[in-house]
């Protein structure tokens, strides 16, 4: 079994903030480390979280020269994401639930 992955997603107004983050272990959701910034494409509907990117390149480059990214279609009333793992090679996907206290 991998480590526990989740989303945070922070959206006030028009702006929208998203992290791709491992989790702690256990009950709860505790994060323990972010593994990518996401940024919204209102273009695409989706976040953007780039896997790998380096800090030189711009999201729209990454996704230009095929570099690797989760794909998340947003919507702020959804309970879950579905989120694409898109890179060279094989395509997965990923459903996140909503956490709730």
């Amino acid at each position: 079994m991998g480590i526990p992955k989740g989303i945070v997603v922070e959206h006030q107004g028009d702006e929208i903030r998203a992290r791709f983050c491992d989790l702690k272990p256990g009950s709860g959701f505790v994060v323990d480390s972010t593994l990518s910034h996401g940024t919204y494409l209102p273009a695409r509907k989706a976040i953007i979280f780039p896997l790998g990117m380096p800090d030189a390149a711009s999201v729209e480059q990454w996704l230009q020269v095929g570099g690797p990214h989760l794909s998340v279609p947003f919507d702020p009333k959804a309970s879950r994401l579905s989120a694409d793992l898109m890179s060279s090679g094989a395509n997965q996907s990923f459903q996140f639930a909503r956490y709730q206290d």
